[in-house]
């Protein structure tokens, strides 16, 4: 999403996007949002929410695009739409590119809980 305030707060997108579905929490059990920086650290007014579901990556585009922010304060209207992720090229020791490979979990208990906590916020969800 872009446009967003200045003084957006990280609790503030997880309250208002939460409403689209559940986001996805990182290994200490806080929201997966990223809030983007420029080069002097401050702010963008840039920022990405990673929901569990990809459904509710479109329910936050459809309800929450050019919607406020901070309800009734129409400077905080912000654009949302589906992150676009390109291939990075990693430089191998040839320097022909290469790398990829699989992505590691650091902690696959962890990881294997967090998905568990995440299924239970989603009712709907059976497992066979």
């Amino acid at each position: 999403m872009t446009s967003l305030p200045l003084d957006t707060q990280i609790n503030e997108l997880a309250e208002r996007f939460g409403k689209c579905g559940v986001i996805e929490e990182d290994d200490e059990g806080e929201p997966k949002i990223k809030m983007y920086a420029r080069e002097d650290g401050s702010f963008s007014g840039d920022a990405l929410v990673v929901f569990f579901k990809e459904d509710s990556v479109t329910l936050a585009v459809n309800l929450m695009d050019e919607a406020e922010l901070r309800l009734g304060d129409v400077s905080t209207r912000m654009k949302v739409q589906r992150a676009q992720f390109g291939h990075k090229q990693q430089q191998g020791t040839d320097g022909q590119g290469g790398g990829g490979g699989e992505r590691k979990v650091a902690n696959r208990k962890k990881a294997t809980r967090r998905i568990g906590k995440m299924q239970r916020c989603v009712p709907w969800i059976v497992s066979c």
